[in-house]
């Protein structure tokens, strides 16, 4: 597909592409999940620093935002560009796509906002004291709720804009569909129910202070650090809490845990 010398290939963060730079003045998307059927959608996208992407419900529009604080909306089988919608306020920091409706979240460095994807409008802001303190953001697998992270972690409706909940701790994390929140509270381990508004389980086995947390991409496990004097990590299972695994080897405390992609390591 491209004309020139290939100089950059990269995996999206969640393999749903690959994507290639050229001297040919193009960046191009390819989907990967196609290749053995040799029907690879090619999205050609000029002079444009990729940021994430993410497709439409119904996987016949591929969302793109880029470091130009632009996002575009392509139509995976023509591959032509339907719109962009370009963002003056701030440097983008994070963007999230809802996976049901044509929605995304922008926090930049100076708002957060939500965006509608058909029209390419504004729809709401949130009030946010620093925006550019958010960190994360995911919306729940029906497309109800926002989770936005900034010291807290923020849950709100998509529907009214409403906060849900907020929940503070010194690790905050949410499972791959947005529905079950780990956290810790000094030396115990909380998982809590977002839709069903109700603590699933708590651990306090832990022997000294939790200092993260994280989900499996699963959701079915979470890994929690520790400080001193235990200077280790939990594994447990996240819908009763219970241990797992005891992982060992750190002689001080374990400050930050996190999963790999598909499950099967973690680093602390």
């Amino acid at each position: 597909g491209h004309n020139g010398i290939i100089t950059e290939v990269g995996f999206h963060p969640q393999n749903l592409y690959a994507y290639s730079k050229s001297n040919d003045g193009t960046t191009r998307i390819w989907d990967i999940l196609s290749i053995e059927s040799n029907a690879l959608s090619r999205f050609p996208i000029t002079e444009r620093e990729l940021g994430i992407a993410g497709l439409s419900e119904d996987t016949q529009e591929l969302y793109v935002s880029f470091n130009n604080q632009s996002i575009s909306r392509w139509n995976v089988e023509t591959s032509e560009e339907v719109f962009g919608v370009r963002f003056v306020t701030g440097t983008q920091n994070v963007v999230a796509f809802n996976p049901v409706l044509p929605m995304a979240f922008v926090a930049t460095t100076e708002s957060a906002e939500l965006w509608d994807l058909t029209t390419g409008t504004f729809i709401h802001r949130f009030d946010f004291n620093a925006p550019g303190r958010i960190t994360n953001a995911q919306f729940s697998k029906d497309g109800s709720a926002l989770l936005i992270t900034d010291t807290n972690m923020n849950v709100y409706s998509t529907e009214t804009f409403e906060l849900l909940h907020m929940v503070s701790g010194q690790g905050v994390a949410a499972d791959i569909n947005g529905e079950f929140l780990t956290y810790s509270t000094g030396s115990s381990i909380v998982v809590y129910d977002l839709f069903q508004n109700t603590n699933i389980c708590t651990n306090t086995n832990t022997n000294g202070p939790v200092t993260d947390v994280a989900f499996s991409p699963a959701g079915d496990r979470v890994i929690a650090s520790i400080g001193e004097p235990a200077n280790k990590l939990l594994l447990i299972d996240s819908r009763f809490c219970r241990q797992q695994y005891e992982m060992l080897g750190h002689t001080d405390a374990v400050n930050s845990v996190a999963f790999s992609p598909n499950g099967f390591l973690a680093v602390s």
